[in-house]
């Protein structure tokens, strides 16, 4: 199928099961896992990549990081620009994605702003596409057909509310020190 991608030849961490498949094929179609079988055409093609000796595993979670703690000297931190903390933090969440976990938890140190960027620019979109797909100026796709709905208007809303009342409720605490 065009769009496709195959992982031949990897072994799949399955934790349901609490195993680990050897010698499976992967269909990846939109984004998303659609099969994993142990059968598989053994000439490569286009769309397929060779796993053999690499594992495939579901995303993995951090609950507890420090995504400002770019440096070991902790105590430095308020002395560093802000700018150049919050590039180092870019950069760490960037390597945490490709070593394999698609959700962290920072425990202390990153502030509103951080988390309001890396969100608004997720959740504004999302608001925008559903009031248009609402109001009919976006046509949708039947798989997307529920971002179209009153529902997703007001979960993306609220969602992008919070996180500008995040950014707010930030910056009248610097304005009032």
């Amino acid at each position: 199928m065009a769009g496709d991608l195959v992982l031949r030849h990897v072994s799949v961490v399955d934790p349901a099961s609490e195993e680990v498949l050897d010698d499976r094929f992967v269909r990846i179609t939109d984004g998303r896992i659609v099969e994993i079988t142990a059968d598989g055409p053994e000439d490569p093609r286009d769309g397929e990549l060779d796993g053999t000796g690499l594992h495939a595993v579901p995303g993995l979670i951090d609950c507890h990081v420090h995504v400002v703690a770019v440096r070991a000297d902790l105590g430095s931190l308020p002395d560093q620009s802000p700018a150049y903390v919050t590039a180092q933090a870019s950069h760490l969440l960037r390597d945490m994605l490709w070593r394999g976990f698609t959700t962290v938890r920072d425990v202390g140190g990153a502030d509103f702003g951080l988390a309001a960027a890396v969100g608004f620019r997720v959740f504004l979109p999302l608001l925008v596409a559903a009031v248009a797909a609402y109001t009919g100026h976006l046509h949708l796709d039947d798989k997307f057909a529920w971002l179209g709905s009153m529902t997703a208007i007001i979960m993306f809303g609220v969602a992008a509310l919070a996180i500008l009342f995040a950014k707010l409720t930030s910056i009248v605490s610097l304005v009032s020190r």
